[in-house]
């Protein structure tokens, strides 16, 4: 309890510039922080799911009170925690859907943690989750779980192509492409009701243009956004290669150079397209969707995991993918600071500053590119 109070009492006290109440959140923290270290220490207690939900709770207290690009990663910190604590689960005695979905998003932000940290994933999550018989008979999750095989599997390559280099963009492509034909495949193997539909506002806003989209549950959009966040790591790397590769070789192979050429532009198309679906699914994971006018002053307050599931989403793009960067820098600042303001959460506006500056670096680094 003393968590969850932690958090919404932070939440408040950033939206209302109160400093009291976070010195109070923050004795809450402390609090909670000592009650896991305790149950830390007896094994029992530790592998209770009570504890690792507390854990992850504390993560969005980091998110919230997050003060500079420095402590944007602390909640990082937690995820490892949280990990160590899975570790001791015994994933049998999760029967709950409910449960095995908040899980399943803990283990995607691990994911996440681990995109930004450039290491593989702890390969006792990864056979924890593929010998789990919950996850593969549910077809509530059953998504979800087949999704996080394939984002294990990227983001080993990714932590493997940031340590050792890109030293073989050709192998490194191919297996792009092969991550990238088994994203195709698990969409057409969506059940009907993981489809969402696209509305149209006759007036575009500053966040989002004219288009948002509608979805099944908060949990549906989530599991979509990790889709997106798949592939635009996908094409990033595909690009990263196709622009890093030896001028000797693809010039003396006419074949491979129309080849490649037309892979760029594919590339390039399916990062806009899902930078845009990424744009267009915000306004329902902020809770818009029950306000036919998505009129801003009416922000329900969503779902918290699916927020912070957002965030780490954002901030795992901005720190793995450049070309992302590129294409929201009109609309991803404004949501940012829509989610700061309102819910009072600081990493958002700390992630806005530190897009801002990245922006700037890019264009005077390189100049102002066009991915579209």
């Amino acid at each position: 309890m003393a968590t969850l109070t932690a958090v919404g009492l932070a939440g408040l006290a950033n939206s209302n510039g109160d400093s009291s109440l976070m010195v109070l959140a923050r004795s809450k923290y402390g609090s909670s922080l000592r009650s896991i270290q305790v149950s830390l220490s007896n094994p029992m207690r530790a592998s209770k799911t009570q504890t690792i939900a507390t854990s992850f709770i504390l993560l969005m207290f980091e998110m919230i009170t997050c003060q500079t690009a420095q402590t944007m990663n602390s909640w990082v910190g937690h995820i490892e925690g949280v990990t160590a604590l899975l570790e001791l689960q015994n994933l049998g005695a999760w029967k709950n859907t409910t449960h095995i979905r908040g899980l399943l998003q803990v283990c995607y932000l691990i994911v996440v943690g681990c995109i930004i940290r450039r290491i593989r994933v702890p390969q006792a999550i990864i056979e924890w989750i593929q010998n789990s018989q919950k996850l593969q008979s549910d077809t509530d999750v059953l998504p979800a779980y087949l999704l996080f095989n394939i984002i294990c599997r990227i983001t080993e390559l990714h932590a493997s192509c940031s340590n050792n280099g890109a030293k073989n963009p050709t192998n490194i492509i191919s297996a792009c492409i092969g991550f990238d034909n088994d994203l195709s495949s698990w969409v057409v193997g969506l059940p009907g009701v993981w489809t969402y539909s696209t509305s149209t506002l006759k007036e575009p806003h500053e966040c989002y243009g004219t288009k948002y989209h509608v979805y099944g549950n908060p949990w549906f959009a989530c599991i979509w956004g990790y889709y997106r966040f798949c592939r635009i790591m996908v094409h990033q790397t595909v690009l990263h290669c196709l622009n890093n590769f030896p001028s000797s070789v693809s010039p003396a192979i006419p074949t491979a150079t129309a080849g490649y050429g037309l892979q760029r532009k594919r590339s390039r198309t399916i990062l806009v397209h899902m930078c845009l679906d990424m744009c267009a699914s915000i306004p329902y994971q902020l809770g818009f969707h029950e306000s036919e006018t998505l009129d801003y002053s009416s922000l329900l307050i969503p779902k918290p995991s699916g927020v912070f599931s957002l965030l780490g989403l954002i901030q795992g793009l901005v720190c793995a993918a450049d070309a992302f960067l590129e294409l929201v820098r009109a609309w991803l600042p404004k949501t940012l600071e829509l989610i700061d303001k309102r819910l009072g959460i600081r990493q958002a506006f700390i992630l806005r500053q530190f897009i801002g500056d990245l922006l700037l670096l890019t264009q005077s680094t390189h100049g102002t590119k066009s991915l579209a």
